[in-house]
């Protein structure tokens, strides 16, 4: 008698045990279910609310911002700058030149922070010939010469002066190259020819003539 008692209190204990646990079970899933819903609901409103301020600030900035136009091209022999209206009418219009330099035999180069400087005062200059606001030019379009090389370092300062399009004196690296490597390989990787005008010749042409600035360089950019 005794050992079906025990018997049967413990199946009660374990029975409670059981419904407890299953009650501490419901109670976490509907915990976790009002905090997921919870969660949702601030997802959704937060963003709600992100959508229509982001409408707002455009709308705003629509009425605010007008229709002009400002082009940019960094060319060979000077920064021509110039604002246009929105059917493509010139408003302003202003020629900043630079010097070209011819160092060497075949070198022709020019100096990336000239045209920087070119490019501020020009803007400054079309702005001010018809009172035109900073705030009225809603777009912006940049052009350069192409086939620079232009080392800088990781501040973004210019280290040298830059061989520009015209400028030859990767010919013989050029010449070695496609004796080594082969056009047609050359054309089959780059889908492009080995010219003494391209970036990457002059590229090599720092690394094997200037191996100091090669070294402080951390990018060869574009005009």
């Amino acid at each position: 008698r005794f050992h079906c008692e025990n018997i049967i209190c413990v199946d009660i204990k374990r029975n409670v045990s059981r419904i407890f646990q299953k009650s501490i079970d419901i109670h976490k899933k509907q915990r976790y279910n009002h905090n997921r819903n919870e969660r949702k609901h601030n997802d959704i409103l937060s963003s709600f609310i992100f959508h229509r301020r982001a409408k707002r600030f455009a709308l705003t900035s629509r009425r605010r911002m007008g229709k002009r136009l400002l082009g940019i091209d960094i060319g060979t022999s000077a920064c021509k700058v110039a604002v246009f209206n929105e059917t493509g009418e010139v408003l302003a219009q202003s020629n900043q030149p630079y010097q070209v330099y011819y160092p060497d035999n075949g070198w022709v180069e020019q100096d990336a922070d000239e045209w920087w400087h070119a490019i501020c005062k020009g803007i400054k200059d079309v702005l001010s010939q018809e009172q035109i606001r900073a705030d009225e030019i809603c777009g912006i379009g940049v052009d350069g010469q192409s086939w620079s090389a232009i080392p800088v370092d990781r501040s973004g300062a210019v280290l040298d002066r830059t061989p520009i399009w015209m400028d030859t004196r990767a010919r013989h690296i050029c010449e070695r190259i496609k004796a080594d490597v082969g056009e047609d390989q050359i054309f089959a990787v780059a889908g492009n020819d080995f010219l003494p005008s391209y970036t990457t010749p002059k590229m090599i042409w720092f690394k094997e003539n200037k191996p100091e600035i090669f070294h402080r360089t951390y990018k060869f950019m574009q005009s």
